[in-house]
């Protein structure tokens, strides 16, 4: 197959023995017009139910405690826990709402920062939001984050991005009634506070938190000042970690992290070392079997 260029023209000559194809850059510009036009003839032909959309996402959000502890995140910022609706529940009510169009990409990548769009289009009443979101690749080192670790942080980003691109187009009045009846939810599923006060300090233990540095994220004093509240917001914080939209050095302190890593550290040398003890171990040698050592039966020689 031969590509001829011809500037000016707008486009390429693409030929092979048995057609001529000829792309120009207007021919997916045009595509995604006609796709939009469409989406927008049908939300106008069937406008939403706005009563029936605000139902529908409180019976969603509010369907089991597993779904309402979902639409939940909390992040500590300023010395204050700020606490919202998740990208769990913009899913639910991006679903509810209807006749909206919503995607996220990245636009952008270099050395330090990935950035990514989140966008989300009111097809009914031609209402169109973009959200930008900037997120670091490097570690702490300055080293560039693999391939992997880029795409992870890439898509939490446009997670977010999306998120916060549904929430400005679906305005908080049709949708705060159906995220307060969410933390009712959670609320009425959790158990006595002593005992979810002993079950979350267990599950941060568990993570190498101490209950100290949980009592400092959470602004008290000790075991005995956790409220349900309290709860709800170590709900958020886990599912925040969940979503990779936080790690466990954004809700506690770094020394922390530090202190677990080094705790992971020990813990691998060791076993490492008793691996290495195992396998040098020199095994007692097996006495060879002689003749000597066995009785002869009766009547064998004669």
């Amino acid at each position: 197959m031969s590509i001829v260029s011809y500037e000016g023209r707008g486009g390429e000559i693409m030929e092979n023995e048995s057609s001529i194809e000829v792309s120009t850059p207007n021919a997916s510009y045009a595509l995604v017009k006609a796709t939009i036009d469409s989406q927008i003839a049908t939300a106008r032909a069937f406008p939403r139910n706005l009563r029936r959309a605000v139902d529908e996402v409180k019976t969603m959000a509010g369907l089991t405690k597993e779904i309402a502890k979902s639409c939940i995140y909390a992040l500590p910022r300023g010395g204050k826990t700020i606490e919202g609706p998740s990208a769990r529940f913009a899913e639910i009510l991006a679903s509810c709402w209807g006749n909206i169009s919503v995607q996220g990409r990245v636009i952008d990548e270099d050395d330090k920062v990935v950035v990514v769009m989140g966008e989300c289009i009111d097809l009914q009443r031609n209402n169109r939001v973009a959200v930008e979101l900037r997120v670091g690749i490097i570690d702490k080192y300055g080293k560039k984050y693999n391939a992997d670790m880029i795409n992870m942080t890439a898509n939490a980003a446009i997670s977010k991005a999306t998120r916060n691109a549904i929430f400005k187009v679906v305005p908080r009045a049709f949708w705060d009634g159906a995220y307060e009846q969410v933390r009712q939810v959670i609320k009425g599923s959790l158990k006595a506070i002593d005992v979810e006060r002993g079950e979350w300090l267990d599950f941060w233990r568990g993570k190498a938190i101490p209950a100290e540095h949980v009592y400092q994220a959470l602004g008290v004093n000790g075991r005995e000042e956790i409220t349900e509240e309290h709860v709800i917001t170590m709900i958020g914080w886990n599912q925040s970690i969940e979503n990779g939209e936080a790690q466990l050095y954004d809700i506690f302190p770094v020394q922390v992290v530090v202190s677990v890593k080094a705790q992971n550290l020990n813990a691998t040398l060791a076993d490492v070392k008793a691996k290495q003890a195992a396998a040098n171990q020199v095994k007692q040698p097996v006495k060879p079997l002689v003749q000597e050592e066995f009785p002869d039966e009766p009547g064998s020689r004669g």
